[in-house]
């Protein structure tokens, strides 16, 4: 895995094997609910991320009702076409407007429960049934309504429905879809196929790199899925180690208010307020002042204000209680925002957002948060016009290192989700603004065209 601060978290990853490997043989058990990876103000994103994966921002106060953005696709065989049960009846309660940025594609949520997609199609995580990349919002296959909470991957995507049922889309090649070996890489989920083992009681999940993660009723934490460096928490780690089917967490099997998935790294908020991480140790990721890989959960070292939401991409980053955004892990692009290149351990202060933050996203590179005011600033990697400045800097070195304001979004944004070289807002109208790299129609504004500025999506919400 390429550890070079200076590329997004999605595309410029060493090459991982293209062998078909055996999963390890798993409990089916169900999940733990988990928590997707954008962010808006008093929820529960938790993207991927999610990152991006795109990132995941995960609100201590709102497990689930929310979001879950997250971080699917695939070509339509026989065995994945969806359930009659998977098709959800309309729920009429309102539910927040979210969006979750992934590698190449983008989720959102609509008030009525309708799940909707574009971007990169590759793989069938646009979840229409149909292969080819998508340039405007695209309803997913029997989830019109009934969609509770969506998070978009690499390649994938999952979602939860108002009955607790966890659904996922997409490539399976390392499992993390949850429904056990494919036997060929190949194939393509292109519709929504349960997770077994989940099919109710799941409060939350998370989509990442290459593995998923997701959070119960009863607060246990499951992950599946790429097991590489040991982000599935389960004891296990090594290059061709994965779970096909969701495994229970280490000392997470009761507890869990909100999970994130990022870039081989999976964090946990506690209902003791501590943060537990796992996974990819590079740069200090884990924020356990080491740069250990760890194979099951270890403590973040503070900060001491206490977590209100957190966010897991190619970084993690919080918000505490008193407003103040903290960021962590490889620095070379400046995506921890304290203005310096150095890489941090431990929870930094990002500089101009010691009490006024309010939701943070981390994607592949880069980072965005939403002041009290409503305001959208980001700063990292801008290779694509990912900050939102109008500008694009591939010179790493004049990358952004603090907080840069998102032309047009000085006010009214709810919601914020980073992806891999590409960003998401809505804001208070319902409007869903996107900008960065278009070249899959991940921005669903209907063309190919990268966007320095925000650009609206057609069709969403």
């Amino acid at each position: 895995m390429s550890q070079n601060p200076n590329r997004s978290l999605f595309r410029h990853i060493l090459a991982l094997t293209t062998l078909l490997v055996a999963c390890s043989s798993g409990s089916t058990d169900n999940p733990t609910d988990v928590i997707g990876s954008d962010s808006g103000p008093d929820d529960t994103n938790v993207d991927a991320d999610t990152n991006v994966d795109a990132d995941t921002n995960v609100d201590a106060d709102t497990n689930v009702d929310a979001d879950t953005n997250v971080d699917a696709d695939t070509n339509v065989d026989a065995d994945t076409n969806v359930d009659a049960e998977t098709n959800v009846d309309a729920d009429t309660t309102p539910r927040q407007i979210t969006i979750s940025a992934g590698d190449r594609h983008t989720c959102g949520l609509t008030k009525t429960g309708a799940v909707k997609c574009w971007g990169l199609n590759d793989y069938g995580q646009i979840g229409d049934g149909i292969l080819g990349d998508k340039y405007v919002a695209t309803t997913v296959v029997g989830l019109s309504a009934g969609g509770a909470a969506v998070t978009a991957g690499r390649y994938h995507t999952c979602a939860l429905t108002d009955t607790g049922k966890a659904l996922c889309w997409g490539e399976n090649r390392y499992g993390q879809l949850g429904i056990g070996e494919d036997g060929d890489w190949f194939v393509k989920h292109n519709v929504p196929t349960p997770v077994p083992g989940l099919e109710s009681g799941v409060v939350a999940i998370s989509a990442g790199e290459f593995h998923t993660c997701a959070v119960t009723s009863a607060g246990a934490a499951k992950c599946w899925g790429d097991n590489e460096y040991g982000q599935i928490g389960n004891g296990k780690g090594g290059q061709y180690e994965r779970e096909c089917f969701p495994v229970q967490v280490k000392g997470l099997e009761s507890g869990v208010v909100a999970i994130g998935a990022g870039y081989y790294k999976t964090c946990a908020l506690m209902q003791s307020n501590e943060l537990k991480c796992w996974g990819r140790n590079a740069g200090g990721a884990l924020g356990d002042g080491t740069t250990d890989d760890r194979h099951t959960p270890v403590t973040v070292v503070g900060p001491e204000a206490g977590i209100k939401t957190f966010t897991v991409g190619f970084h993690v980053c919080v918000i505490t209680k008193a407003g103040a955004a903290m960021c962590w892990g490889i620095n070379g692009a400046g995506a921890v925002g304290d203005g310096t290149r150095e890489d941090r351990h431990t929870p930094t202060q990002v500089v101009g957002l010691e009490t006024n933050a309010v939701a943070i996203t981390s994607g592949g590179g880069h980072v965005c948060a939403i002041t009290d005011e409503g305001s959208v600033k980001c700063w990292g990697i801008n290779e694509y016009g990912t900050i939102g400045d109008g500008t694009t800097i591939w010179d790493d070195k004049t990358w952004k290192t603090v907080p840069t304001q998102v032309s047009g979004l000085t006010s009214g944004a709810t919601y914020v989700s980073a992806g891999g070289d590409h960003t998401c807002a809505i804001i208070e109208d319902n409007t869903a603004m996107c900008w960065g790299n278009n070249y899959h129609g991940s921005l669903g504004d209907g063309t190919n065209t990268d966007r320095l500025v925000p650009a609206q999506v057609v069709g969403f919400p």
